[in-house]
């Protein structure tokens, strides 16, 4: 069975991206066009767009299942919840003043999830994502980088050991392996790349000041011990449009439901009834995430 529901979704749904099952906008548009059902329990259309609903709502759950199993997960999912469902109808749980609370609250949450996906998001376009990374981009200045080795050792007695060893033409590598007890040591010592701003601040002056290649002398700092060799100096890359384009967008998506909200409580009427409900001004109260950002699970 879950090897026809693979089948019969493919054309619509995408590859897992980021760890969230997603529809692109092409696709979603032709999903649209042709809905597709992907099982059924008891009768009950379980379709593409439930799919997604469910990728939404279970983000951070399906980040940690197996890439090839995800879609299974959805769908027996949505499987148990329509079994829930059908037993609640036959219980007449709609009849309850419970389920009508909860009706009223979810319909309201479904309403803001699908403003924020239909009326907000639409307003960044791509073009205003790339003007602002340009932006961004034009006012950042290029940093120096460089790649670290060390060894650390806790006393100066075996410091002067390892300098001995150095000098006789022993490599630093495996001293690293050996000698250090850095939790580095089993990568000789290396501790990657670093920015100034990243570095301990006891070998940013030693460590920036070095050349490519060489060892610096030993220094004491508060982990011990340390001598430490530079592999290589560079100039670190600027990130590319495509690796930062959704953080941006989401920013921006942010900023734009923010100012929504600020137009929106300006024009309406709001009456708080009970003590404690108004924020106080210049308090340190806040208001919930939703209410300042984007709607949960409103990929």
């Amino acid at each position: 069975m879950l090897i026809q529901i693979r089948r019969a979704t493919r054309a619509v749904l995408t590859a897992v991206v980021g760890g969230v099952l997603v529809v692109s906008v092409a696709q979603a548009n032709q999903h649209e066009r042709k809905e597709q059902v992907v099982a059924k329990v008891n009768g009950s259309e379980i379709r593409t767009s439930d799919l997604r609903l469910a990728a939404d709502e279970l983000a951070s759950q399906i980040a940690a299942v197996q890439a090839d199993q995800r879609m299974a997960y959805l769908v027996q999912y949505l499987v148990e919840r329509y079994l829930i469902v059908q037993a609640a109808e036959k219980a007449k749980i709609t009849e309850t003043e419970e389920f009508k609370r909860r009706l009223r609250y979810y319909a309201g949450k479904a309403l803001y999830d699908a403003y924020y996906r239909t009326v907000i998001k639409p307003k960044i376009s791509d073009a205003t994502v790339k003007a602002v990374y340009e932006k961004e981009i034009a006012r950042t200045k290029p940093e120096d980088e460089v790649r670290v080795r060390q060894i650390m050792v806790r006393t100066e007695k075996q410091m002067k050991e390892i300098t001995a060893l150095l000098a006789q033409g022993l490599d630093f590598v495996e001293l690293a392996k050996s000698r250090s007890i850095s939790p580095a040591a089993m990568r000789g010592g290396d501790l990657g790349y670093f920015t100034k701003d990243k570095v301990p601040p006891d070998l940013k002056d030693i460590v920036f000041n070095l050349k490519k290649g060489e060892v610096s002398k030993p220094v004491k700092t508060r982990f011990g011990w340390q001598i430490v060799r530079v592999e290589d100096r560079r100039v670190r890359k600027l990130q590319p449009l495509a690796s930062v384009s959704a953080g941006i967008r989401d920013l921006l998506e942010r900023g734009k439901f923010r100012e929504e909200l600020a137009e929106l409580r300006k024009q309406a009427k709001i009456e708080y009834l009970v003590p404690d409900a108004e924020l106080p001004r210049g308090g340190t109260k806040t208001a919930p995430a939703t209410s300042g950002g984007k709607p949960k699970n409103s990929q």
